[in-house]
């Protein structure tokens, strides 16, 4: 543990500063963006951020200018970092846990140090004791706030990382550091310990990003600090938890955006560093696709690691979270479908069991809603109002309605993906949500054949005790326009046709074309509209069994498109169905065994006459 009073420490030192010079010479393009915006902060009166509610820029000001005085030496870039930081610390309130500013506050005193007198050191480290190591302290003794017993949650990750690299950085100045520190670092591993055996999280790529990105930062601090000797790098899920960023990431630049997540490529930063601490080439190729001029990508992106595009099964179960993605390859315009299936009860969760979302050819097709922006507190009460809100809710994803009602929240609804196989021409998922509609459905299987490259089938095979009416939801982008017993999904370069084989036609059927404006006053105080656009399908009548069979097939957007795949149930029984179709050359013949969940599939190449 640190006792001398030597800094910069927690990210880099000071023998490390002609390195990063000799690096940003060498990498401009992620330093002089930096510097630029200082350098715009510096012709500007001082800002006033005695509001914490304008936080987000104080901390970025803070932090920048922070850390180009720590590589330069320049004082003007330390006059007004300080001006920042003593705001902060006047702030009345440190919102969230007191982690949230200790983590800018004593990153700025890292790195300046040197500027700061014996008064203003003397300051700092009060206010960081004061008011986050201490609460800290009497949180975690007491187990007083929820994030304390929950290890799957970013904020248990985020909280201790944050307050352990607060201690280490003015480790010298506070006597109680060491039981801290310890403590700090059972909570990260509880969150390590806590993640899925192949690397996955629970709550999204967004949320990974930042509580794994922040549990990073930790152990990054933690090796400096102990000279390597603690170094959670070797810890299993870290040395493969790069695998969940990269297969999520979608071919055009987004990601399968399941659970309270935007639209975002995975974290570029952690990306970069966990590619260099695991020497991963592949990790670093997403990193490369994404990285962006900011501190950590430039402290932590190794130019020395040389990116290679995967050469590696472009399918994969995350099992334990129960979350699989398909592809047809590595390149921008390959096709992406992501599979949700897993715990409701999972933080930032969503009631999205068996939902689906599909790419292909540089656009998205059939989407996730992700995240809505919040809305205080009933965003939050999973008892009721948090699914109200359309992209929480069942509603809002590609799944099922039972009599106009979604999925059930609790510990005893989730899903599983019971069945997942990868070959060279087709992959195979099987999830169970049987468990996720509470007394609306007796069992549930939903069936992902993808038949490489541009063909999906869908087979729900549904039973309940009462007659019930089952609707399949589709949430398209773009526009659709419906055929001649199909639909035409067009989105900019990319299109899906989307044909109905099961319920038949000829025994009636409903289609909705559905558009549902939600409106609301978020956390901010502004004024929020959202759109939920999708296709209903269901069957006529109401039934207590259903089967739903599903042919989407894709391809680039053509304005002289003339349809040329065929498909059509050629064999039915109460157990099995079997499909064949027909498209680029090929025949597929498709038979499911719904008692066994078993699939088969047979490819032939079709004969010219």
């Amino acid at each position: 543990m640190p006792r001398e009073e030597v800094h910069p420490r927690l990210f880099f030192s000071e023998a490390d500063v002609v390195r990063l010079i000799e690096k940003a010479e060498a990498l401009p393009w992620l330093y002089s963006p930096i510097v630029k915006r200082c350098e715009q902060v510096l012709k500007t009166p001082p800002a006033d951020f005695s509001d914490y509610k304008r936080r987000g820029r104080a901390y970025r000001r803070l932090l920048e200018l922070s850390f180009l005085y720590a590589l330069t030496g320049e004082e003007q870039y330390a006059e007004r970092a300080k001006n920042i930081l003593f705001q902060i610390l006047n702030w009345e309130k440190w919102i969230r846990t007191p982690s949230y500013p200790s983590i800018n506050c004593v990153l700025a005193y890292d790195w300046l140090f040197s500027s700061l007198d014996g008064e203003e050191k003397a300051e700092i480290v009060e206010a960081l004791i004061a008011r986050a190591l201490k609460p800290f302290q009497r949180i975690l003794s007491e187990r007083s706030e929820w994030w304390t017993r929950d290890a799957r949650s970013n904020w248990c990750s985020v909280t201790h990382s944050q307050i352990g690299i607060t201690a280490l950085g003015i480790a010298e100045r506070y006597e109680e550091v060491e039981p801290l520190v310890e403590n700090c670092l059972r909570g990260v591993l509880a969150v390590l310990d806590a993640g899925g055996v192949d690397g996955g999280w629970d709550e999204g790529v967004g949320y990974w990003g930042y509580g794994i990105g922040e549990a990073v930062r930790f152990a990054e601090a933690l090796k400096k600090a102990s000279n390597s000797r603690v170094n959670l790098f070797n810890h299993p899920y870290l040395k493969v938890t790069g695998d969940f960023g990269l297969y999520l990431e979608t071919p055009d630049g987004g990601c399968f955006n399941f659970a309270d997540c935007g639209y975002h490529p995975p974290n570029p930063w952690l990306m970069a560093k966990l590619a260099a601490e695991q020497r991963n080439p592949y990790w670093q190729w997403c990193a490369e696709r994404n990285l962006q001029a900011d501190i950590h990508s430039f402290l932590w992106y190794d130019p020395e690691l040389d990116a290679e595009k995967p050469r590696i099964p472009p399918s994969k179960h995350f099992r334990g979270i129960e979350v699989a993605v398909v592809r047809s390859g590595w390149g921008g315009r390959d096709v992406f479908l992501g599979f949700k299936s897993g715990a409701t009860v999972a933080h930032h969760g969503h009631l999205d069991i068996n939902s689906f979302m599909l790419s292909a050819f540089g656009r998205r097709l059939v989407r996730d809603l992700g995240a809505w922006s919040y809305a205080d507190h009933v965003f939050w009460d999973r008892s009721g109002p948090r699914w109200d809100f359309d992209a929480n809710a069942t509603v809002g994803h590609n799944v099922l309605l039972v009599d106009g009602e979604g999925q059930r929240y609790g510990s005893e609804s989730f899903g599983k993906i019971v069945k997942f196989i990868s070959t060279e021409d087709w992959d195979i998922i099987v999830g169970d949500g049987s468990k996720v509609y509470g007394e609306l459905l007796e069992s549930f299987l939903r069936y992902v054949i993808y038949l490489k490259p541009h063909l999906f089938l869908i087979i729900d095979d549904v039973e309940s005790r009462a007659p019930r009416r089952f609707e399949w939801l589709l949430h398209y982008m773009g526009g659709v326009e419906a055929k001649h017993g199909w639909f035409l999904v067009r989105n900019d370069t990319a299109s899906l046709d989307f044909q109905v084989l099961r319920p038949k036609q000829v025994e009636g059927m409903t289609v909705i074309k559905a558009e549902r404006l939600s409106t609301y006053i978020d956390q901010h105080n502004l004024q929020r509209s959202y759109v939920n656009r999708y296709l209903s399908v269901s069957p006529l009548h109401r039934s207590t069994v259903c089967r739903f069979i599903i042919l989407m097939y894709v391809h680039p957007t053509d304005p002289n498109y003339v349809r040329t795949w065929y498909a059509e149930v050629v064999k039915e029984a109460t157990d099995k169905s079997e499909v064949k179709v027909t498209a680029e050359g090929w025949s597929y013949h498709v038979s499911v065994n719904f008692a066994e969940k078993a699939v088969e599939v047979r490819k032939e190449m079709e004969l010219s006459l």
